[in-house]
């Protein structure tokens, strides 16, 4: 995985020998791609569609991504449970 993605993460699109590793990123790319489940680009209806995108991104990515860490990601010794009990 680490020659198609630096960061070692899933997933990973591979179109026409380039890979796209962040999964927004994918999701927007095939949304545009087929013409389906996406405002078109350089509208208001899209701006106010990656407005909310970017909301929910930046508001529960971070927050399950940390718990994720120490739930089962971090070796035990490294796991906060204080963390995810803060999350919640």
């Amino acid at each position: 995985m680490v020659s198609l993605n630096p960061a070692d993460k899933v997933p990973v699109l591979v179109e026409d020998g380039t890979p796209i590793t962040d999964s927004t990123a994918i999701i927007q790319y095939l949304a545009d791609r087929h013409g389906r489940l996406t405002r078109p680009a350089g509208t208001l209806g899209r701006a106010r569609q990656d407005s909310l995108t970017q909301f929910l991104l930046d508001e529960f990515d971070a927050s399950l991504w940390m718990v994720a860490r120490h739930s089962f990601i971090l070796p035990e010794e490294l796991r906060l449970a204080a963390v995810k009990d803060s999350l919640r």
